[in-house]
């Protein structure tokens, strides 16, 4: 049987209870690492999103989750 997704589209699994924002960043079948949602202080609006490598390298602050994914890739390449 041949599996009809993308093996090099980036996906998801929760790696964290429900109302806090901890994702494995799943690609090529492969977990390369983790993004989390950083949310503001007071007074600014929203949240930003920072992805870790398996290796501990930090990014800096995303607005999306799919923007930390992308760098994650990068890192991964």
């Amino acid at each position: 049987m041949v599996s009809s997704r993308d093996p090099s589209a980036i996906r998801y699994r929760k790696t964290s209870p429900p109302g806090t924002g901890r994702y494995e960043v799943l690609y090529q079948d492969a977990v390369i690492g983790v993004v989390g949602r950083f949310r503001m202080s007071a007074g600014q609006f929203g949240s930003r999103w920072v992805a870790t490598t398996s290796r501990g390298q930090k990014s800096g602050l995303h607005t999306t989750r799919d923007a930390a994914a992308g760098w994650l890739v990068k890192q991964a390449r």
